[in-house]
Parts: structure tokens; C-alpha cells; sequence
């Protein structure tokens, strides 16, 4: 890169330079400077800390995963504790990135029969990116087939269910 210098009266010049280093800890190493019209390079010595960009919170699900049982629908809140950070998610089990489906604060509902994944991560610009969160939701879809009788025996209720060819008998317990 060229960066063009001014000299100050007293013949110097200041120049910053300002580098992400791929480690943490201390860095050394060499910069070469070249100057226009002359020859030769000036070698300067550059030593410092390399230090790692703070990093995103893990959002949150809500419900927690394994909370339920859901019946037809679970709406599912994503949260997290930085100011600013947008929450990525994903449905099938892959790891959310910054293409992933971007979460607009609203609640999102899961409806699909049996399990879900959801796995969410959070990012912002100048930070690391959370660590993922991920849950497993299981949304229960009850049908119900035709009732093919009904038995009182004290003080329960049986409903006998045929759901497309399989028995099935509800049973409710003290009836008032």
C-alpha cells in the first residue's frame, strides 16, 4: 500500500499502523518501508498484543427447548443480551451464518408435527460471533378418528377412538 507521508519542519514523520493480527498474544514482526526516489527499503521492527474483538452473547430460546409437551404449535422467541447484535437461525439442524434466516423479534411459530431443530447464533459488525444455541422442539398433532363408543364405569369415562384402523380408548378420570 502507498501512504503518502508529510514531513514536519524538524525533517520526521509520524506514521500509525494499525494491523489485525491472526493470533492472541505477542505479535512481532518486520514492516519494510520504501520512500519514492530513493533506494533500498527502511526495515522497522513492529511489536504489540494481538487481543481478540469482544464476542457476541448466545442468545436465548424461548420456550427452553424440552419444555412442553406442545400441541399443534409452539411460538419460539429468540433473545440476546447484546445491544445491537441480530440473531441468525436455522430449522434444519445446520449451523446459522449470516445468510441464515435473520429473526425480526417477533415469536415464530413451529407446526410442523414431530421435531424441529432450532439453532440460532448472533452476530455484530466488529465483534466474534456467539457461540450457537441449539434446541429441539416436539409439536404434537392430535387427530382424532371417529368415536366408536363411549363407557361409564364409576366415576371414569372411556371414549373408544378408531383412528384410521387402530384402537385407541381416552380415558377421563373424575367426573363431577
Amino acid at each position: 500500500a502507498n501512504w503518502p507521508l508529510e514531513l514536519a519542519s524538524d525533517g520526521t514523520a509520524e506514521l500509525a499502523v494499525t494491523f489485525e493480527p491472526d493470533s492472541v498474544g505477542p505479535v512481532n514482526g518486520w514492516a519494510q518501508i520504501g520512500f519514492e526516489g530513493a533506494s533500498g527499503l527502511l526495515n522497522l521492527p513492529i511489536t504489540g498484543t494481538g487481543v481478540l474483538p469482544p464476542q457476541v452473547a448466545t442468545p436465548t430460546l424461548h420456550p427452553e427447548a424440552g419444555e412442553g409437551p406442545f400441541y399443534w404449535s409452539v411460538p419460539v422467541k429468540l433473545l440476546v443480551e447484546t445491544e445491537g447484535a441480530a440473531i441468525h437461525y436455522t430449522l434444519d439442524g445446520s449451523e446459522p451464518d449470516e445468510g441464515s434466516t435473520l429473526y425480526d423479534g417477533e415469536p415464530f411459530d413451529l407446526t410442523d408435527g414431530g421435531w424441529t431443530t432450532v439453532k440460532a447464533r448472533a452476530f455484530k459488525d466488529g465483534w466474534r460471533a456467539s457461540d450457537v444455541v441449539a434446541g429441539e422442539y416436539r409439536v404434537t398433532k392430535i387427530t382424532v378418528g371417529t368415536i366408536e363408543g363411549v363407557t361409564v364405569s364409576g366415576d371414569s369415562l372411556g371414549v373408544s377412538i378408531d383412528e384410521e384402523g387402530e384402537g385407541h380408548v381416552l380415558v377421563i378420570s373424575e367426573i363431577e
